[in-house]
């Protein structure tokens, strides 16, 4: 729970939107999936910021749609009680320090990483 609580104190949001950005990065296919759809949405440049060593370049709210579609964001937003819009800016918000925690290494971790970076953030 230091991770969710951590990213709730410096990025706002709630607990539930943190949780469900990191079952996303599962439900994807793991964090390749999911850079794939950011990558395929037109948003390399800010993916491989956050994965790389260096400042991680923000996403919008926008942008977290267009990548993830309607109908991911709209889940999010039902299992967090908040409305579409509110769920993609806090995505926009928590996604890409998310990726960088889970890619300390400057690549992207393997399956048994993510379960244990998981784990580590008491999820």
């Amino acid at each position: 729970m230091e991770f969710v609580n951590k990213m709730i104190d410096e990025h706002g949001g709630s607990q539930e939107i943190i949780k469900s950005v990191t079952k996303l990065v599962d439900s994807q296919g793991g964090m390749s999936g999911l850079v794939d759809k950011f990558k395929d949405a037109g948003l390399e440049d800010k993916v491989q910021s956050w994965i790389g060593k260096g400042p991680n370049q923000q996403v919008s709210g926008s942008e977290v749609r267009q990548a993830l579609g309607d109908d991911e964001v709209g889940r999010i937003a039902e299992d967090a009680g908040v409305s579409h819009d509110e769920a993609a800016e806090q995505i926009a918000a928590v996604l890409p320090q998310t990726v960088d925690q889970l890619s300390p290494e400057g690549r992207l971790p393997s399956g048994n990483e993510m379960k244990a970076a998981f784990g580590s953030f008491g999820i």
